[in-house]
């Protein structure tokens, strides 16, 4: 996924912008540059569980917002419940997530995540 940094507010937290959305992440990696564009790996960390956190959603474009509490996500989930496997298409990004109490297989369906933080890492080498 293709972000830029807006702002720098430590040594690991940044305010990025992608599209039109802006929000605080976890920078992974060296230092980036305020107002420079880069190429960054996505992880979401928070245990999600399967409506309490994350759930089908009425929105159907890719959303990433900060809000008071946390960050908003609005992606395209697959899951398969027989391997337990969930991937997450944000943007232009695949982002492996493990989902509790999620008993039947989705393809393709739009999804909200309430999450309290996001890790980016720089992919740029």
């Amino acid at each position: 996924m293709n972000v830029k940094v807006a702002d720098i507010l430590d040594e690991n937290r940044v305010v990025v912008q992608v599209e039109r959305n802006e929000f605080i992440a976890e920078w992974d990696g060296d230092k980036p540059e305020r107002n420079e564009s880069y190429a960054v790996e996505m992880d979401i960390d928070d245990e999600l569980i399967w409506k309490t956190n994350i759930c089908f959603s009425s929105e159907n474009d890719n959303v990433i917002i900060q809000k008071d509490k946390g960050i908003k996500i609005v992606a395209k989930l697959d899951y398969n419940s027989e391997d337990n496997l969930a991937t997450l298409k944000v943007y232009d990004s695949i982002v492996l997530i493990d989902i509790e109490g999620i008993k039947q297989d989705i393809s393709n369906e739009w999804v909200e995540i309430n999450c309290d933080s996001i890790r980016v890492s720089n992919i740029n080498l």
